[in-house]
């Protein structure tokens, strides 16, 4: 105990519950059940003399007290952990985590010299999907999105926009690819083009590697589309699938070394390819 009526273990657990957003969630990762959390979480109300969750039907969400804690006990225990690799004589690189979906992920790591030095202490890893990383589990540091999240703890940044048109091998290609994800590019081939669909595939790479094969139409962002060989546009950009750019992570995360340099050496190269990411010709 503290002498304050609480322990390190009781503020462990209070993280559980604050990043899982709910004794559920918060059970299956700490292996402590819901009643001993809940009885937990209410010792450390106590003790603290404050409300540091609103119980709700659908999980717990941080007072702003809770909030403060959150911050707190996220930077002890990130020097406990710089404590232990100390007294162990080890030290353990960091990996800052970025979650982008599939074309930009590719776009990245295209771009990779301008992301990554060999001198950096920290190494760089690539999260590729459509699903969006959930960053209170810690399924990423850093995150690329078409969107602007709308979930708390967030922090945000709008960094520029991006073009999408359809591509073939060629322009003789009538059929189209449809991949089965649920993305705006997907829905607007379903509702087209639906019709003319000759290959459906679940990945949106295996479409990519169709196109180029000459086996249909399939909607790309011009950043891949205009810069792949074999590849031709098809269509002019499709102003309503014109999207957003966003760069997110969780705010606790946001004056972390590490991640300060991978954020800026982000924003620099998507700032400069702006023309590129609107679909100027590759020429250009």
């Amino acid at each position: 105990m503290t002498g304050n009526g609480y322990s390190w273990d009781d503020l462990r657990l209070f993280l559980s519950v604050a990043q899982a957003d709910g004794l559920a969630a918060a059970s299956r990762l700490s292996g402590v059940s819901a009643a001993t959390l809940s009885r937990r979480i209410k010792r450390l109300e106590d003790a603290l003399g404050t409300v540091l969750f609103l119980r709700h039907a659908h999980g717990y969400a941080l007072t702003p007290d809770g909030e403060r804690l959150l911050h707190h006990v996220e930077e002890i225990g990130r020097k406990v952990l710089d404590a232990e690799r100390l007294t162990r004589g080890t030290t353990q690189v960091e990996t800052v985590r970025i979650s982008a979906g599939t074309w930009t992920a590719l776009y990245l790591i295209e771009n990779i010299r301008h992301l990554r030095s060999p001198d950096d202490g920290f190494r760089l890893s690539f999260v590729s999907s459509e699903r969006r990383a959930d960053f209170k589990r810690r399924e990423a540091v850093i995150g690329l999105r078409n969107q602007r999240p709308t979930e708390q703890h967030l922090a945000t940044r709008r960094l520029g926009q991006y073009a999408v048109a359809s591509y073939a091998a060629s322009p003789a290609v009538t059929g189209w690819i449809d991949v089965a994800v649920d993305t705006a590019s997907a829905r607007w081939v379903r509702a087209q083009h639906g019709d003319d669909v000759a290959i459906e595939v679940n990945a949106p790479r295996n479409a990519l590697d169709l196109a180029l094969q000459g086996q249909g139409q399939v909607v790309l962002p011009c950043f891949v589309g205009d810069h792949m060989p074999g590849l031709v546009r098809t269509s002019t950009t499709i102003a309503e699938l014109t999207h957003d750019i966003w760069l997110v992570l969780h705010e606790v995360d946001r004056h972390r070394p590490a991640i300060r340099i991978a954020i800026e050496r982000l924003i620099a190269l998507i700032t400069q390819d702006e023309p590129r990411l609107l679909g100027a010709p590759a020429h250009q």
